[in-house]
């Protein structure tokens, strides 16, 4: 599934002449770790990448959902209350930076398998952080949960609308 989102991002951004920054050479560059400690737990995005719109840049940190994480758990798993929080610290406060050495904004982008726990995880994102949460994008692709069967290319992730978390809609494809 993150293949799939950061592959059509890639494919559909080039179409465009958008440069895509594989995480990798962020990584290279910084030489940091994927995954950052975050109140002494480690946290480690699905994916991560770069756009370079022509001089100008936004890195993003995916998260895919597949339906298999719980809404809100007091264990020490993975949970939508979980995620918020160690986002809302790491892109919300701007440890980002610090940790993979960028200056240029960041954004995460939470892809869902359906819309009702994309529904229940901006709920969460409402109740824990209110409208401070505009870092958050969201959108739901049908058909990454049971029998999965690659997608064609998903252009929707770059020129389509993506929810922003206490706004209205984002769009990827524009600086």
């Amino acid at each position: 599934m993150t293949a799939c989102i950061t592959g059509s991002i890639d494919i559909c951004a080039a179409r465009d002449g958008a440069g895509y920054i594989d995480g990798r050479r962020i990584l290279d560059r910084s030489g940091a770790t994927l995954g950052v400690e975050i109140d002494r737990k480690r946290m480690i995005p699905d994916q991560l990448f770069g756009i370079d719109y022509g001089g100008r840049y936004r890195f993003y940190c995916v998260e895919a959902d597949r339906g298999t994480e719980p809404k809100s758990s007091a264990a020490a798993r993975k949970s939508y209350r979980s995620s918020i929080e160690d986002y809302r610290q790491f892109i919300g406060q701007g440890l980002y930076k610090e940790h993979y050495g960028l200056t240029a904004g960041m954004l995460l982008l939470y892809v869902f398998s359906n819309r009702s726990n994309e529904h229940a995880f901006l709920e969460a994102v409402e109740e824990q952080i209110g409208g401070g949460a505009a870092y958050i994008l969201t959108q739901t692709i049908d058909g990454f949960d049971g029998c999965f069967r690659p997608p064609e290319l998903l252009c929707q992730l770059w020129k389509g609308g993506w929810l922003r978390a206490g706004r209205g809609d984002f769009f990827i494809d524009r600086p």
